[in-house]
């Protein structure tokens, strides 16, 4: 037998597998257990595939997400309604990572993250595309980004208006106040009618 299989290491995996039972209508095909319950190694299968998972054994490397701060690996699951299945893991204890969407390449998806912190992307195919016809969406994808991104129009900002200038005082005026204050200060009354030079 040949082929490709995911084995996932959990804290607490039979805790996991009821989830994965539960969320994903998994089927359990073999689980070697300690005494004490902890699993040495379990096999479900999940929409015909098959994935397999243990507890941790630091000791031996095992280690799940939550021990080492995440995973880098997404499961990617395909399953006939996407958004009952996501529903039923978040009631479960799953955290939606990239909510449900309609996605150009023909596929409804979200990823969620399980309670052990295995990440998962669920999804239902909506349509068949072909290759070109993916790459042609992307285009059009890209193009509504970078249309998005683009900054938008600026509108004038408008410039204060200078208030109008002090009126000058005429010449005349000026020699008269300072004619009046010299003679102020001497104490001569003044009496002045100014007239204007043509």
């Amino acid at each position: 037998m040949t082929g490709l299989t995911p084995y996932v290491i959990c804290q607490d995996a039979a805790r996991a597998i009821d989830f994965y039972v539960e969320v994903f209508a998994a089927t359990e095909t073999m689980r070697l257990a300690e005494p004490s319950g902890k699993i040495g190694h379990a096999g479900l299968t999940i929409e015909g595939a098959t994935l397999m998972l243990a507890d941790e054994y630091p000791d031996h490397g095992a280690r799940g997400p939550r021990s080492i701060g995440g995973s880098p690996v997404h499961l990617h699951l395909y399953v006939a309604d996407a958004d009952a299945v996501v529903a039923r893991a978040v009631a479960a204890g799953a955290t939606v990572v990239r909510p449900l969407a309609d996605q150009f390449y023909g596929d409804r998806s979200g990823t969620i993250e399980d309670p052990f912190g295995h990440v998962w992307v669920v999804a239902t195919k909506q349509e068949a595309l072909t290759t070109d016809e993916v790459e042609r969406r992307l285009r059009v994808v890209d193009i509504n980004a970078l249309s998005a991104l683009a900054p938008l129009p600026r509108a004038p900002v408008p410039r204060p208006s200078r208030p109008p200038a002090p009126h000058a005082a005429p010449r005349w005026s000026r020699r008269l106040f300072h004619r009046s204050h010299a003679a102020k200060r001497l104490g001569i009354r003044t009496c002045h009618t100014p007239q204007r030079r043509r």
